[in-house]
């Protein structure tokens, strides 16, 4: 009994010491199942602030900056609107890089996508990233700096590279608009004109502040809700893109923004904000779209702007109308 009790330790060991090899040996394998390094060093040896210069080539586009003080300027456009926090972004990505696999004599780039590299990133005129594919186990990209050799790692910043242009734009800002007295949608068939008024003796009504103003009708009063919600659709602009950052008197012409589509203006207490709404863009997935007094055109998704003109009354009148 003693003699089988002992076996059966044994066995219980052997057991206990066979999974502590295993384990000890994959422990040491990384995710794509090669030999694993010890805590890799960063890529290239620079920090963010090092870094005065990049270029890239995105769409058949060669964008280029340098960095001027605490501001990045477009190489080739200095008045371009550079939104100098993207590029600092990608600064300091490209600066901590650090690989979690390094081979150090690939037999065959191609294998990793190097031979023609997705993305190249040249730091400072001097230090080339080439990205290659991205491994499916992992989801890091191979890359390689020009050594001879290919690094695994991660790199957060290559969708924006890829973007090219309008990811490293910098889009007016809408300003901070409260205590909305009206908001006007002109259209070329259709006006919309939605008013606050908490003065029952203005309104003729004591239960209803927000009005579509009718011109025959005069003021008909509006869920409050609703009102907010069209309101709300008609202030905050989500752009998809720039098309166009200093467009000329012909190019608003071209967009049809010199007769605009829709133009629409609220009146708050800091003053006015308005923008107009031309043709449609991109296969007629948006319509293209530029702030009152400025030379930049954006693309705008285009039920935005339809359901802005579309609306009707009866869309956002009380419930026991």
């Amino acid at each position: 009994m003693k003699r089988g009790k002992k076996l059966i330790i044994l066995s219980f060991v052997l057991i206990v010491m066979a999974v502590l090899v295993y384990l000890m040996k994959h422990a040491s394998t990384n995710e794509d199942g090669f030999e694993q390094e010890k805590p890799a060093e960063k890529m290239i040896s620079i920090s963010e602030n090092e870094i005065v210069s990049l270029s890239w080539n995105a769409e058949g586009e060669e964008l280029s900056f340098v960095r001027i003080g605490d501001e990045w300027v477009k190489t080739d456009d200095s008045e371009f609107p550079v939104n100098s926090h993207i590029l600092n972004g990608m600064a300091y990505s490209l600066s901590t890089i650090y690989p979690t696999r390094v081979i150090e004599t690939p037999e065959n780039i191609a294998e990793y996508g190097l031979d023609n590299p997705s993305l190249t990133v040249v730091i400072n005129d001097n230090i080339t990233i080439n990205f290659g594919i991205v491994s499916e186990i992992s989801g890091n990209y191979y890359m390689s700096i020009g050594d001879g050799k290919v690094y695994l790692a991660y790199c957060g910043v290559v969708s924006d590279f890829e973007r090219g242009i309008n990811a490293v734009i910098k889009s007016e800002e809408i300003p901070l608009i409260t205590n909305i007295s009206s908001v006007s949608v002109n259209g070329q068939n259709k006006d919309v004109l939605i008013e606050y008024i908490d003065d029952p003796e203005v309104s003729g009504y004591e239960d209803y502040v927000w009005f579509y103003v009718d011109e025959e009708e005069g003021y008909l009063p509006l869920d409050t809700e609703k009102a907010l919600n069209y309101i709300s659709n008609a202030i905050n602009l989500d752009f998809i893109q720039c098309k166009n950052y200093n467009a000329s008197e012909e190019d608003i012409i071209e967009y049809r923004l010199d007769d605009p589509y829709v133009s629409v203006t609220v009146t708050y207490e800091g003053g006015e904000f308005g923008y107009d709404i031309g043709s449609l863009d991109n296969n007629d997935t948006s319509m293209l779209v530029r702030i009152h007094g400025s030379n930049m055109v954006y693309n705008i998704d285009n039920m935005v702007i339809m359901n802005l003109l579309y609306t009707n009354y009866s869309d956002m009148q009380p419930e026991e109308y």
